[in-house]
């Protein structure tokens, strides 16, 4: 996956990494629409293949994102 960073970005890096790394994702159907349960709560699904880091240190890139100016 290739990452960019766009200086007009608003928000901490907690939420873009944050859903980089994450093992499970809200679920959708074909369709897109988000999949609720019984009780009307999202249900999530375990990515498949789950994410693996590679190279680097997402609470580093998390803490790079923070140090922007463009915050």
């Amino acid at each position: 996956m290739l990452i960019k960073f766009f200086p007009n970005g608003k928000g901490a890096g907690a939420g873009p990494v944050g859903y980089l790394v994450v093992r499970e994702v809200l679920d959708y159907d074909a369709n897109r629409d988000l999949i609720r349960d019984a009780d009307g709560q999202p249900m999530t699904v375990a990515r498949d293949p789950l994410p693996e880091v590679l190279r680097g240190d997402p609470v580093r890139t998390e803490a790079l994102i923070d140090a922007g100016r463009h915050q």
